[in-house]
C-alpha cells in the first residue's frame, strides 16, 4: 500500500486517456558516474492496460538537466489488466559536474506521469586508462606467461593475483602455482586519479600420476604398471605409449602423459632388486593309517608360512587323505610353493567268528590275519577261548602297522550242572526214585525215560542227561546197590489209593502198628509227616505241586519202606 500511495501521489491523470501509465520509482545506475563511461537509468511503471505499446525512449538536455521521456499507445480499447514493467534507458556519457535525471511517461504523446527528479555528481575522466594482452590465458600451474602492457596516461601500475599485490613493473611475467581461474588485475595510477582492467587466466592442473612405491619383484615376474585416467600423449622410458606396461629389469623407469588441457603429468618408480623365487620342497607324498595323525613339515628355515589349511606354523599335523599345500619364503626371497598328497592304506575291516556250540566255552578268532594281537583279557593270540559271556574288545595292527579296534559280547551258555546224589541202596520190595534237581528243555535217562525222574527197582548204574533250552547238555551218574542189614517194611500189608490222586490220599493197614508216615515232593523237600497207628490214614495233598511225590513209611524198629504217587 505504501508502494501504491508513492505512485498515485507521482501520477498525473489525463481524462482523455481511457488507462494510465503510472511511474514508480528511477534508479540511476552508479550515485558517483565519471564521463569516461555510460551512465543508465532504471524505470518501474505500473501500465494499467494489457494492451499497452513501448515505442521507446527521448532523451532531452537542457543545461544539467536530463529528461527522459518514455512513450506508450493504446488503441481506443483498453485491455483492463494491471502490469508492473521495467525500463532500462542509456543516458550515454554526461557531461562532468552535478546533473538532474527525470523520467516522464506518454500515452499515446499524451504526457501520463512524471517521476521524482534524481541528482548526481559526473566526475572527470581520468587521465590514465589501464589496458594489457596476456601471452596466455589457459596455463598449466608451474608454467608461466608474459604479458604486454597497452596502458596509456598511467604514472604507475599494480598488477595484482587475487587481488594480492604481485609486481609493479610495466610487462612482467607470472607464474601460476595453483590451479583455478585466477583474476590478473591491472591497476593504473594518474596523479590523484585511477583505472582498474582485468584478465581471468584459467590454470590447469597437471594429472596426478602415481606408480606407486619403489620395490622389488620376483624373479621371472614383471611389474605390471598403468597410467589412470584419460591422458593423451603417454610416453614410458621403454618408448612404449600405452596405457599400460611392464617391466623386469632393475632399476628406474618413468612416464609421463598430458590432460585434455594440455598439461603434462609424470612420475618415476625404481626396480630395487630381481628377488630368487623360494624352493619349497615338502618331499613324497606319504601313506597314512585311516584316522592316524602325521606331521608334515615345512622342510625349511623359512620366515613366513601359509598352509592350505590355513595355517601358518612351520609344520602341520593332519589326520585326513587329501592335498595340501605350502606358500613360503626365505628372507629377502619370493613366495615359494610346493604340493603333497596323503592316502590312507587301504585296510581289512575287523570281523569276528566264533563257534556255533557256545556250550561250556567260545572260541573267538578273526576272519582276516593280522600281525598283533590284543585282547581285553590279556591275550594275544590270534583266537581265544572264553568260558564266561562278557564283553570283549580287540586290537590289531596289519603289515603297514595300522591299529584297529572291535568290541562285541561274548556268549557261552552254561551246561546243566545235573545233580542226581550219591551212589545209593535199593531194597527189595521198595521203590527207589531217583530225579533231576535242574529243570531242563528236554531229560534222557540210561531207561530211556524222558520224564525229570524214574523209579527204580534194580541195582545198576542209573545217568541222566538234562538239555538246556540253548542245547546245551549235562550229565550225572549214581550207582544203585542192593541194602543189607535193613530190614524193610511189606507193602502187601498196606493199601495206597488213589494214585494218581488230586486232594486226599488213603493208606490202610492191617497190623495197625505204630507208623511214620512222610511224603516228599520232586525236589527231595520234607512236606508232610504223621505218626499213626489207625487202620486207615488219610493225607490231604490238595496243597502240594502237581507230580511226584515219595511217600516213605517207617515203623517204630526202623523197618522202612516207600513208593511213588502221583498229584494231579
Amino acid at each position: 500500500m505504501k508502494k501504491l500511495a508513492t505512485l498515485l501521489f507521482l501520477t498525473v491523470f489525463s481524462a482523455s486517456v481511457s488507462g494510465q501509465a503510472l511511474i514508480g520509482t528511477t534508479n540511476v545506475t552508479t550515485t558517483n558516474p565519471n564521463n569516461c563511461s555510460d551512465t543508465y537509468i532504471s524505470v518501474n511503471l505500473l501500465l494499467y492496460c494489457a494492451n499497452y505499446s513501448y515505442t521507446g525512449a527521448t532523451i532531452t538536455q537542457s543545461g544539467s538537466a536530463y529528461t527522459v521521456q518514455l512513450d506508450y499507445t493504446v488503441g481506443f480499447i483498453c485491455l483492463p489488466a494491471l502490469q508492473y514493467v521495467t525500463v532500462n534507458v542509456n543516458l550515454g556519457q554526461l557531461a562532468p559536474g552535478a546533473v538532474t535525471v527525470q523520467a516522464t511517461a506518454y500515452l499515446n504523446s499524451t504526457l501520463s506521469s512524471t517521476g521524482a527528479v534524481t541528482s548526481i555528481s559526473v566526475g572527470q575522466c581520468c587521465g590514465a586508462i589501464a589496458a594489457f594482452t596476456p601471452s596466455e590465458d589457459t596455463v598449466c600451474v608451474g608454467e608461466s606467461i608474459t604479458v604486454t602492457n597497452t596502458s596509456t596516461g598511467q604514472d604507475s601500475l599494480k598488477w595484482y593475483q587475487n587481488w594480492e599485490l604481485i609486481d609493479t613493473s610495466f610487462s612482467p611475467v607470472f607464474t601460476f602455482d595453483s590451479a583455478g581461474s585466477i583474476p590478473l588485475t591491472l591497476v593504473a595510477f594518474a596523479d590523484t586519479c585511477n583505472d582498474t582492467t582485468e584478465h581471468l587466466i584459467q590454470v590447469y592442473a597437471a594429472p596426478e600420476i602415481d606408480l606407486g612405491n619403489d620395490t622389488s619383484i620376483c624373479d621371472g615376474t614383471e611389474l605390471q604398471l598403468s597410467v589412470a585416467g584419460n591422458l593423451n600423449n603417454i610416453l614410458w622410458s621403454d618408448g612404449s605409449t600405452s596405457n599400460s606396461n611392464a617391466f623386469n629389469t632393475a632399476g628406474t623407469h618413468w612416464v609421463e602423459g598430458t590432460s585434455n588441457q594440455g598439461c603434462t603429468g609424470s612420475d618415476t618408480i625404481s626396480i630395487i632388486a630381481i628377488l630368487p623365487i623360494t624352493d619349497v620342497d615338502l618331499g613324497e607324498d606319504i601313506l597314512i593309517c585311516p584316522g592316524a595323525a602325521t606331521v608334515i613339515p615345512s622342510g625349511g628355515n623359512y620366515v613366513n608360512h601359509f598352509w592350505s589349511t590355513g595355517d601358518t606354523t612351520s609344520s602341520i599335523t593332519v589326520t585326513n587323505a587329501g592335498t595340501y599345500w605350502l606358500h613360503a619364503n626365505a628372507a629377502g626371497e619370493c613366495t615359494g610353493a610346493d604340493t603333497i598328497i596323503v592316502n590312507t592304506y587301504t585296510i581289512s575291516p575287523l570281523v569276528f567268528t566264533d563257534e556255533v556250540d557256545k556250550c561250556g566255552e567260545n572260541e573267538v578268532s578273526t576272519t582276516v590275519s593280522y600281525s598283533t594281537y590284543s585282547w581285553s583279557d590279556g591275550s594275544t593270540t590270534s583266537s581265544v577261548i572264553f568260558t564266561d559271556s562278557t564283553s570283549v574288545t580287540l586290537t590289531v595292527t596289519d603289515l603297514n602297522n595300522c591299529a584297529q579296534s572291535e568290541s562285541f559280547e561274548v556268549v557261552v551258555w552254561d551246561i546243566p550242572v545235573v545233580d542226581l546224589g550219591e551212589d545209593t541202596e535199593y531194597c527189595p520190595g521198595e521203590e527207589l526214585i531217583l530225579q533231576s534237581n535242574i529243570e531242563g528243555a528236554f531229560y534222557e535217562w540210561s531207561t530211556g525215560s524222558t520224564s525229570s525222574l524214574i523209579a527204580v527197582t534194580s541195582a545198576g548204574n542209573y545217568w541222566l542227561g538234562v538239555t538246556s533250552e540253548e542245547g546245551c547238555t549235562g550229565y550225572d551218574t549214581v550207582v544203585v546197590t542192593v541194602c543189607v542189614g535193613v530190614e524193610h517194611l511189606n507193602l502187601a500189608g498196606l493199601h495206597i489209593y488213589p494214585n494218581p490222586t488230586t486232594d486226599v490220599l488213603h493208606i490202610q493197614q492191617s497190623t495197625q502198628a505204630q507208623l511214620n508216615f512222610k511224603v516228599y515232593d520232586a525236589t527231595g523237600r520234607l512236606v508232610f509227616s504223621q505218626f499213626s497207628s489207625e487202620s486207615e490214614v488219610v493225607i490231604d495233598v490238595r496243597k502240594l505241586a502237581p507230580g511226584v511225590h515219595l511217600l516213605e513209611i517207617m515203623d517204630a524198629a526202623g523197618n522202612r519202606t516207600s513208593t511213588s504217587f502221583i498229584k494231579e
